[in-house]
């Protein structure tokens, strides 16, 4: 089944704080984003978590993300998904909100090469979806982050490397009792049959 034509949008910004290597200069900040696991499947009213992780390039200035409340630099998070109308986004985490999610990012510190797991967000069920339904974080979503001074504008955003999805399944005490009965109704007809 594909997904529903009702795609959402969700989109936070909070302000923090990122400083970089090398003082007041502009840094080369060079990162990539990838879901840990970009497809799956999931049982129906069970709330998915996204997992993700953030990698700084070999070549990319060090980051270090030191005050939420500070305006020298910003954090940003932009997710387009589609869940057919039985799960909500939210950023961070189940019940956890946009701050949330920023406040993963206090006190980051990468070198080069090093990478960050975080929690991008969670479909929260909101109903029982139908087997086949897939739930997906599209490639129009995106991580920002806009290296200090402020005076500079420019933002490096990176989409995931890759689509996330799920797709629901049915239980296995469901799928068990559908094949047995299924293997039922066979045995029964056969006996018909031979009768």
């Amino acid at each position: 089944m594909a997904p529903s034509s009702s795609s959402r949008a969700a989109a936070a910004v909070l302000a923090i704080a990122v400083c970089t290597a090398g003082g007041g200069a502009r840094a080369a900040l060079i990162f990539s984003v990838a879901f840990d696991e970009p497809t799956g499947t999931v049982l129906p009213d069970v709330d998915i978590l996204i997992e993700a992780t953030l990698t700084l390039d070999a070549s990319s200035d060090a980051l270090s993300i030191t005050d939420i409340q500070g305006s020298d630099g910003q954090v940003t998070m932009a997710t387009t998904w589609s869940a057919g109308g039985f799960y909500n986004f939210d950023a961070g985490g189940v019940g956890n909100g946009s701050s949330d999610f920023f406040a993963q990012f206090l006190n980051l510190s990468l070198q080069p090469g090093e990478s960050f797991g975080f929690t991008w967000g969670a479909f929260v069920a909101t109903g029982s979806a139908p087997i086949g339904t897939t739930v997906t974080i599209t490639q129009q979503s995106a991580l920002s982050i806009r290296p200090t001074p402020t005076t500079d504008p420019t933002w490096v955003v990176v989409q995931p490397d890759s689509t996330f999805s799920r797709t629901i399944v049915p239980e296995p005490s469901t799928a068990s009792l559908l094949t047995l009965g299924l293997l039922g109704l066979a045995a029964a007809d056969r006996s018909r049959r031979a009768q």
